[in-house]
């Protein structure tokens, strides 16, 4: 087989005789309460040219998480390590280290020669040539593998393919999270192979995690050995830490499996994380709307339109049962005070009429058609990409199939308690923004002359005209009629709105997200899709929803 797998120069000479260690990695136990190792001192070792150092101790002993912090990746501080990696100065960032892990680990929307294109431009290499001599040199077929998606591959292959891009960035110390996990024997031998010619061939160093010896003795027969000893301790949890983990639903409960757990679990994310934006968005079209609408009563003047109806409507008519026998002067002076107790009348009852349609326009508005349109736009993109999301992933990662074999229905498991949950938070965050918009108009009043300077109460009780009617129905009417009425009752009509809307964007974002041949790469894509068809699905209601209450008009 061609080893030849990189145009790029090897090692100079000097470079090959030096001995100095890559990289020396230390670490030690700062918070024993949640460090997962013993703590019996500094774990230290170098990471020399052409060496493999072996990570062994059960599961959950902490192996991947100092691999992943030596690979740059990792979080260790939050499981109480300090870790520390001191390199070799010499060596530039870019070369220090790459990172095979147990998983595929290939850019999900290149084909596998794209993949290797990409790393290698990555280095500086643009060779035509270079990605087709490493794929073949991992044991894949150019012709047959190299323009396969990474969702296409076997195991085995996909595990060759990530050992190729290593292979491209000549990397000086390559992690190794459990390589052969996954894989059947004869794969598992060819890529623990192919791992001992880089160790040798090209001097990089391995960070080896594996539960397979045979294995590990095939990329080195003598692998300097790290073992881990867990730590004894009881896990001690305070109550008030159990209490906001049930408030939460703590997916690592043993009853996270219930239908009831997710539900209160996706309750409290609904309506928790969505309040905010709600709030913010509310107040800010509230401010606007209530300065607008405030402004404009301001300054409207029915001065002009009054005289021009007393010219040719009303003083011609006073002229004509004045009578002919009436002088100029009792017909002006009669005029005139005709006309001036018109524009009196006006002026005293104009200020009134300013507030309460300012008050029930607002209440209105808000409470009957913007509210419930804003926090369903807003939630379509807050609830539906979630939804979506998480639905797609499922899809895309055999989870439904999973839940199939177990006798699970995959909708009852993630449409079920997303649907509840949504009924629940919708019309309480639609209610909740609705009010916050409609009492801001009270001060917005204020401000613009509209009211009193000290008491708001006029508006709070335009605002109760507006918003609590007196209902019409009756055993009399049909059925229809008294929906109707129900329906376009002002509060009736907000929750009525929100529970439809917020259906319709989850039922979008079901339909859209549970395509069977979804790949990982498609997820981005069906939370979009989602978002943009479920505030589609919200707009086409909202049509639906005008042509109830013109029905309501047409029955007054």
């Amino acid at each position: 087989m061609n080893r030849n797998w990189s145009s790029r120069p090897d090692w100079h000479g000097a470079e090959k005789a030096m001995r100095a260690p890559y990289a020396t990695v230390s670490a030690s136990c700062v918070d024993p309460s949640k460090c997962p190792f013993r703590d019996d001192g500094e774990v230290k070792f170098q990471l020399a040219r052409g060496e493999v150092v072996w990570l062994q101790g059960p599961s959950g002993v902490g192996k991947t998480t100092l691999a992943a912090e030596v690979a740059g990746l990792g979080s260790a501080r939050r499981l109480g390590i300090h870790v520390s990696v001191d390199w070799d100065a010499s060596i530039d960032k870019r070369e220090r280290v790459g990172a095979l892990f147990q998983q595929t680990t290939l850019v999900d929307a290149l084909s596998v020669g794209g993949n290797v294109a990409n790393a290698l431009a990555a280095c500086g290499v643009h060779s035509v040539e270079e990605p087709k001599r490493l794929v073949e040199a991992v044991g894949l077929d150019w012709a047959r593998d190299g323009r396969k998606m990474p969702q296409e591959l076997s195991g085995g292959m996909a595990r060759r393919a990530s050992l190729a891009l290593q292979l491209a960035q000549r990397k000086r110390v390559v992690v190794l999270d459990e390589p052969f996990t996954g894989l059947d024997e004869r794969a598992a031998r060819a890529v623990a192979k192919e791992l001992g010619v880089l160790r040798r061939e090209h001097g990089a160093s391995l960070l080896l995690v594996s539960h397979q010896p045979a294995l590990v003795k095939l990329v080195c027969d003598a692998p300097r050995s790290i073992a881990l000893v867990p730590a004894i301790r009881e896990d001690t949890i305070k109550r008030k830490a159990r209490y906001c983990a049930w408030l939460r639903g703590d997916v690592r409960s043993r009853s996270a499996f219930r239908v009831l757990f997710r539900m209160r679990a996706k309750t409290v994310d609904y309506f928790a994380l969505s309040l905010p934006l709600i709030l913010l968005a509310f107040a800010a079209a509230g401010v606007a709307v209530a300065m607008l609408t405030a402004d404009l009563l301001a300054k409207l003047d029915v001065t002009d339109q009054v005289d021009q109806i007393l010219e040719k409507e009303v003083l011609p008519m006073v002229d004509l049962l004045s009578g002919k026998e009436a002088s100029d002067l009792q017909k002006m002076m009669t005029r005139m005070a005709v006309k001036g107790k018109a524009q009196g009348m006006v002026r005293s009852a104009l200020p009134k009429a300013k507030r309460v349609l300012y008050a029930q326009g607002l209440a209105k508005l808000f409470v009957i058609e913007l509210g419930p349109l804003l926090a369903a736009l807003l939630l379509s993109g807050r609830l539906g990409g979630s939804y979506a999301g998480e639905v797609a992933t499922m899809q895309a990662t055999a989870q439904n199939k999973l839940l199939k074999t177990l006798g699970r229905s995959p909708r009852s498991w993630s449409l079920l308690p997303s649907l509840v949950a949504a009924w629940a938070a919708a019309p309480v965050l639609t209610a909740l923004g609705s009010l916050l918009a409609v009492c801001i108009g009270g001060p917005v009043a204020r401000i613009y002359g509209l009211g009193d300077d000290i008491d708001e109460s006029w508006y709070f009780e335009g605002v109760k005209d507006a918003l609590l009617p007196p209902l019409r129905c009756s055993h009399e009417w049909s059925f229809y009629r008294n929906f109707v009425e129900l329906a376009t009752w002002p509060p009736a009509h907000n929750v009525f709105k929100a529970l439809v809307y917020i259906t319709l964007i989850v039922v979008v974002a079901e339909i859209i997200s549970r395509r069977a041949d979804l790949a990982p790469r498609d997820v981005p894509r069906a939370i979009t899709a989602s978002v943009v068809a479920g505030g589609l699905a919200v707009i086409l209601g909202d049509w639906a929803f005008s042509q109830l209450l013109l029905r309501r008009e047409w029955y007054k």
